[in-house]
Order: C-alpha cells, then structure tokens, then sequence
C-alpha cells in the first residue's frame, strides 16, 4: 500500500495508464478493431513480464476497448485504468504472490 501512497509512484502510475489509453484507444483504435487493439496491448506487457498475470492483461484491454467505444471518453477509461492497476499493485499482487509463490 505504501508503494501506492508515494506521489512519485502514484503520479507513474497516472501518466502511464493516461499514455496508454491514449496510444491503444484514442489512436490505434481510430484504425483496428477493439480486439486487434487488445492483442496489441497484451504484447507489450508480455514482452516486459513474461508471466501469465501478462497474458490476462487481454480481457481488461476488452473492456476498456469497449468503455471507449460506447462514452469516446478517453478520460474515464484512463480513470478505470489507473483504478485497475491501483487494485493490482495495493492488493491483488500480493495476494497472487502468496497463492503462487
């Protein structure tokens, strides 16, 4: 939880769920479907954590493509992106390490 309070971490973790959403929806959106999108947003986070946690990035990447798709908020999908990786970093990666160590 500490990881999160600290500002600097906070601030990373805003501007690269911001800059994600604003490569992945707001632009490559504009050209590939939501699902050609969602691949291409699995790939990256593979290629940096080569785990499985990666591979399911693909069903969050659906969502937020569809949220995108119905509000055209590029906004509120990045506020629901930050939201998520808050959840994973303060509570669920944790709880993943200790059931698989």
């Amino acid at each position: 939880m500490l990881y999160v309070l600290h500002p600097q971490n906070f601030m990373s973790l805003t501007l690269q769920a911001f800059a994600e959403e604003l490569f992945f929806r707001a632009y490559l959106m504009q050209r590939f479907s939501n699902l050609t999108v969602s691949v291409l947003f699995t790939i990256p986070h593979i290629i940096l954590y080569v785990d499985l946690w990666s591979v399911l990035t693909f069903f969050p990447s659906l969502l937020y493509g569809y949220i995108y798709q119905r509000t055209g908020s590029l906004a509120f999908v990045s506020l629901l992106h930050l939201a998520s990786n808050l959840l994973w970093f303060t509570f669920l990666a944790k709880l993943v390490s200790k059931i698989f160590p």
